[in-house]
């Protein structure tokens, strides 16, 4: 839920910031409010909200309908899934792939995307400013150990597993009906 209210803070920044003429400083603002949102959480969940914004960040142009533009918002789909399954580097990638895709001349149709920040589509300049805050960001949390599953986490995940094979193999049918007998975790 949180994450929705931070998308739509920054969608409501930069659907004004455009109507007012300030798309590039909006950018900014939209771009540093997810930061700020974001930035509290712990990293496995922080991981989690930003798989959600990649997703986003690539639907925004998935709106114009071109095929192209549908297949690098599958492929950000992907990248921000294996960002947080497998490592937070994804995620860096997705951001500066998208820093350089916007950068690329092509024709879209971004006023079809105006309800999802398809208003930064129209300015190259607001758009890199968006995407550069963002990158830079993730590029810093992954250097500093802020995104991603700590050692903890994932040591509990793996033990988790185990435990409830376990409780499974170890389970008995009394009248009928299966009982799981409660394993003892060692």
């Amino acid at each position: 839920m949180w994450v929705g209210v931070l998308l739509l803070v920054q969608v409501v920044l930069v659907w004004f910031g455009s109507g007012q003429g300030w798309l590039t400083l909006a950018a900014a603002a939209a771009g540093l409010a997810v930061l700020a949102g974001l930035f509290w959480l712990r990293p496995q969940a922080q991981s989690l909200a930003w798989v959600v914004i990649t997703a986003w960040m690539g639907m925004t142009y998935a709106h114009s309908g071109a095929w192209f533009e549908i297949l690098v918002f599958m492929g950000l789909m992907l990248v921000g899934m294996l960002g947080y399954l497998t490592s937070p580097w994804w995620f860096v990638a997705a951001w500066g792939f998208h820093l350089l895709w916007n950068l690329l001349p092509r024709k879209t149709d971004h006023h079809a995307a105006h309800a999802t920040m398809g208003h930064l589509g129209i300015s190259p300049a607001a758009s890199a400013t968006y995407d550069v805050i963002i990158f830079a960001y993730l590029l810093v949390a992954v250097l500093a150990g802020r995104l991603g599953h700590t050692q903890q986490e994932l040591m509990h995940s793996a033990s988790v597993a185990p435990r409830l094979v376990n409780a499974e193999l170890q389970s008995d049918v009394v009248g009928g009906r299966r009982r799981a007998v409660r394993v003892s975790s060692t």
